[in-house]
């Protein structure tokens, strides 16, 4: 009887110098005392929204960023191969930071291949880590569905509402984040 070997179901780009992401060093060996909010890739228009914010909370409060975009691999490649290069999407990824008005050395961008988002982020994300994601804000619409699961899984969660400007006090939305924010 011969035992399969299984590719593992999540694999990341290599960072440099250990990841910022979570509040331990989760990607590397290294443990870092700074204060770390990740932000989470939903859509172009959403992750820009959260950048905008992820990057006045930084600013204001000293904190890093980590950009996480999860690309899923369908089951008929193998983990390894993902339909789109994920070179490619780190350059997206890099472009929306750009877009952002924040610099290549201010956000740690992550790409991750995956067969499953939320197993990826289960295993990526620290525990009670402090994440940002961005989009519209409507019951049907995943952004939505994916803040609920983030908050049940104990995480610190806050929501950019994308195409809208407005400037909020960084502590008023670590304080009470879902009243801080306008709903919509």
């Amino acid at each position: 009887m011969t035992r399969r070997q299984y590719a593992p179901s999540v694999l990341s780009t290599p960072s440099v110098g250990g990841c910022d992401i979570g509040h331990d060093s989760a990607f590397g060996d290294d443990f870092d005392f700074h204060l770390k909010v990740t932000v989470i890739h939903t859509t172009p228009e959403g992750t820009f929204a959260a950048l905008k914010l992820a990057g006045d909370l930084a600013r204001d409060l000293s904190l890093r960023i980590g950009l996480l975009a999860v690309q899923l691999v369908p089951f008929r490649l193998p983990i390894e191969e993902s339909i789109v290069s994920p070179a490619f999407l780190e350059q997206r990824q890099a472009l929306l930071v750009a877009k952002a008005g924040l610099g290549e050395d201010e956000v740690n961008i992550r790409v991750c291949l995956a067969r499953d988002r939320r197993t990826a982020l289960a295993t990526l994300l620290s525990t009670n880590s402090l994440v940002v994601i961005g989009g519209r804000r409507n019951w049907w619409r995943q952004e939505r569905k994916l803040e609920r699961w983030l908050l049940r899984m104990g995480h610190q969660v806050l929501f950019a509402q994308a195409g809208r400007q407005f400037r909020v006090s960084p502590l008023r939305l670590l304080l009470s984040p879902s009243q801080a924010l306008p709903q919509a």
